[in-house]
């Protein structure tokens, strides 16, 4: 009995060994991993530290070119005002007579060298603290990731994307018998859930159940050429408004939607009807001539970019008051039009541009600048941005327009440098 009893408990003590030694492992394994983290963060921390630093450098350097331009125009006109002072000291009319032409002469060159390079300052003073971000994000050279969308087929329509903040994907677009869809997909395409809203009853084409959204707060901002709603895409409650309903001025019908950070929704059409997160109405924002309609809208700082289905240009335009005006014209990457515009974290701008091949063109954070241009699939049709554990991507959703060929969703990613 004791023989068996002293065996139990060697028994025991090996396996209570073995099970310290294997705490002891698994510790050890952890205080490694921990222990690399920590070093990665570090290091991250460095790298941070150093972008502050370049980007206070380079903001000195700015301030220090916009204090050296004013300075030496101050000591032109210093100089031009006694000179002509001089002149006219003598009270002599003969020397008047003589150096008034000259005198006249470097009036109009330092009027004009002002007014030439005001225009910089000008530029400089919209793009706000743009210019002082140092981070340059990278469009990658192919895309990550291409899916199948499921759940929508031939019989549904891809009008526009967007993500949402629990990680989803949100298709809008238009269905059978006079519907429009809400499709919530996560980013291997699959459905999550989908629900549909009942499409206007005017006659009128224009007043289809195409559809489109952009993501606010908890909810989905959706709009359906007459109407503006917002969709739960957690239980799919939908709460709509018929646009006529919020303002009689409204001059068309809704062709987008986007949101800012204070959450008001912006629906763009013939002009951008301007609304808060419970769908009252605030105002409305006239559009410049130049501008027929608006087929896209992103707002980008204190300012909306503006896809023209008119004449198939895009462009940057004042947001404040009753009447926008345009600040700058995109540049084009080809002769085609824009499709869908979209600003990722950075304020970088990402437009698709549809014509003579597809692409999209990525934009620099003032907007002036078109960096670099990407080939896509000839069936793209809207262009969104969504934060993920990886970083932020860049999503390109098709539409194949009746055909067999499915409907897919393009990520690209968007590397930090």
């Amino acid at each position: 009995m004791k023989e068996k009893y002293n065996n139990i408990l060697e028994e025991k003590g090996r396996s209570f060994q073995e099970g310290v030694g294997k705490v002891d492992e698994q510790t050890g394994m952890m205080n490694d991993e921990c222990s690399a983290r920590i070093e990665q963060l570090k290091k991250d921390l460095h790298s941070y530290e150093e972008k502050v630093k370049a980007s206070q450098v380079r903001g000195e350097e700015g301030i220090s070119d916009v204090d050296d331009y004013s300075r030496h125009r101050i000591n032109r006109y210093e100089n031009f005002t006694v000179t002509a002072r001089t002149v006219h000291a003598f009270h002599d009319e003969w020397t008047e007579a003589q150096c008034l032409p000259a005198i006249t002469a470097v009036g109009v060159t330092l009027i004009e060298d002002v007014k030439k390079e005001l225009g910089d300052l000008e530029s400089l003073s919209e793009t706000g603290v743009s210019f002082m971000m140092v981070e340059k994000v990278k469009v990658t050279d192919s895309h990550e990731s291409v899916v199948d969308i499921k759940g929508i087929g031939e019989r549904r329509a891809v009008d526009s994307i967007t993500s949402s903040s629990d990680g989803h994907i949100i298709v809008t677009g238009r269905a059978r018998g006079g519907k429009s869809h809400i499709t919530v997909i996560n980013r291997e395409g699959r459905v999550v859930r989908q629900d549909h809203i009942q499409g206007s009853t005017v006659t009128d084409w224009r007043y289809g159940p195409n559809c489109y959204c952009h993501s606010l707060s908890q909810h989905i901002t959706v709009c359906a050429s007459n109407q503006v709603g917002l969709y739960d895409n957690r239980n799919g409650m939908c709460v709509s408004k018929n646009i006529k309903d919020i303002s009689i001025d409204w001059p068309g019908y809704a062709g987008c939607v986007v949101t800012d950070t204070s959450n008001n929704i912006y629906v763009g059409g013939n002009g951008v009807l301007v609304l808060d997160d419970q769908l009252n109405y605030l105002r409305t924002i006239k559009l410049p001539e130049i501008i027929e309609c608006a087929r896209d809208i992103a707002v980008h700082g204190n300012n909306l970019i503006v896809c023209d289905s008119g004449d198939g240009r895009s462009y940057a335009v004042t947001m404040q008051g009753e009447e926008a005006q345009v600040i700058h014209q995109l540049t084009k990457p080809h002769d085609g039009y824009p499709l869908s515009v979209c600003t990722d974290s950075k304020q970088y701008i990402y437009m698709l541009w549809s014509g003579s091949g597809m692409q999209v063109a990525q934009y620099s954070q003032d907007g002036r600048l078109l960096l670099t241009t990407r080939n896509v699939d000839r069936d793209a049709c809207c262009v969104t941005t969504m934060k993920t554990e990886d970083g932020e991507k860049l999503l390109i959703a098709t539409d194949c327009h009746g055909t067999l060929r499915s409907k897919k969703l393009y990520t690209f990613g968007l590397l930090e440098e």
